[in-house]
């Protein structure tokens, strides 16, 4: 609460109940003097009419009847005087003309009060509402904010708080910003540098191969290739993974077609999928799309589809199905293995190798992927049956 702002309110508060009062006092000093006014005259008229009738009474007679507290209504009618049609009415009149100027007095110092009550919640709702505005500024990280206050009430403190916090924020953001550029440099530099070397040692083990002419060491050497191709295939991923962490990738937005998509995925894994006999099915309307990065995302469907391909029997089949509708667009992918459940709630874990897994998995294809699909605005999820295992995706248009 504001107090500096609260202490004029209550002082304004105070000023116009005291008007207020003062008025009523004096309005009901009045209705008494004025109604005392009447009697008196109303009295000496009296007075005046019994000596003029009556020039034989005397002071203390006229005294004694004044001062009587005996209740007698048939007294001055003994002579002649008749109270009800004049003083009485006279008095009355003026009572309620006084008294309606008291409820008009008393309306007016509600009304008043409650103005001034409506204002000061007025003022403290624009300043919440105002601070609320900066933080939803902050959030979308929006620093070019003036929010530096000179009086020292709750609400300019928070304000004064909000403004040292944005002033670190924006600083920490234009650090963030450098740092940033600096990974991205040192991750090119070390992609490069590991780079080289692995496809240097991958070209002198194929002039080994080539030359080698004993069948152990030709073993051997197909060993090492292969552990220097799964060396390079985890570099190649883990860099990946740490550009997208340090946010160096820039995702681009454009309309991809779905069944485009797929069928360049599909030919991406077609030796794999002719090797096992597997059949993969694609089906959907041609015309579904959705907004995203179509080179990021074919990196990340083709890794779902290699896992679905690693972990299918030879001879089965992976169905593909993509639909669309106002929120979003759905691509369900679908092999007949099924999956351990216990697999189910880490199978997006990083490093994460299933009950079924191969010894050359890695366990950070599925991570790639959800982490490309979330950037890109959309979700995925995985479900197992009793029959089948399924991959579903959605890229919301929101």
């Amino acid at each position: 609460m504001n107090k500096v702002y609260l202490k004029k309110f209550l002082l304004k508060v105070f000023l116009i109940i005291l008007i207020f009062c003062s008025i009523s006092l004096g309005l009901i000093t009045l209705t008494q003097n004025l109604i005392n006014a009447n009697i008196n005259q109303k009295m000496s008229a009296i007075v005046a009419k019994i000596e003029e009738k009556y020039p034989l009474i005397t002071e203390e007679e006229i005294m004694d009847i004044i001062n009587s507290e005996e209740v007698n209504n048939n007294l001055f009618l003994k002579y002649g005087i008749t109270l009800e049609d004049n003083l009485v009415k006279t008095n009355a009149n003026v009572y309620q003309v006084f008294s309606i100027l008291n409820i008009i007095n008393l309306l007016l110092l509600g009304s008043s009060l409650i103005y001034l009550f409506l204002r000061y919640e007025k003022r403290i709702n624009r300043e919440i509402k105002k601070i609320t505005k900066y933080l939803h500024a902050l959030n979308k990280q929006i620093f070019n904010l003036e929010l530096d206050s000179y009086t020292e009430d709750e609400l300019s403190i928070l304000k004064n708080e909000i403004y040292k916090i944005t002033i670190m924020l924006k600083e920490k953001n234009l650090n963030l910003g450098q740092d940033k550029k600096h990974l991205k440099e040192s991750l090119e530099d070390i992609s490069h540098q590991l780079k080289t070397p692995l496809t240097s040692m991958t070209i002198m083990l194929d002039n080994l191969l080539d030359e080698e002419k004993d069948k152990q060491k030709q073993e051997f050497l197909h060993d090492i290739k292969r552990e220097v191709n799964n060396l390079n295939f985890l570099v190649q991923y883990l860099l990946k993974l740490a550009r997208f962490d340090a946010q160096a990738i820039t995702l681009k937005k454009e309309k991809i077609n779905v069944n485009k998509l797929l069928k360049e995925v599909k030919q991406n894994l077609s030796a794999l999928s002719d090797l096992k006999n597997i059949k993969i099915n694609i089906k959907g309307n041609q015309d579904v799309s959705f907004q995203g990065d179509f080179y990021w995302e074919k990196e990340a469907l083709t890794n779902i589809l290699k896992n679905a391909l690693d972990y299918s029997n030879i001879n089965q089949k992976v169905n593909i199905t993509y639909t669309e509708n106002k929120v979003y667009t759905l691509v369900t992918l679908e092999n007949y293995k099924v999956m351990a459940k216990e697999d189910v709630a880490h199978v997006f874990e990083r490093f994460y190798k299933g009950s079924n897994s191969s010894i050359e998995s890695a366990g950070i294809g599925l991570a790639l992927a959800k982490t490309i699909i979330e950037k890109d605005n959309g979700s995925i999820k995985v479900e197992t049956t009793d029959k089948s295992t399924k991959f579903m995706i959605k890229y919301f248009k929101l």
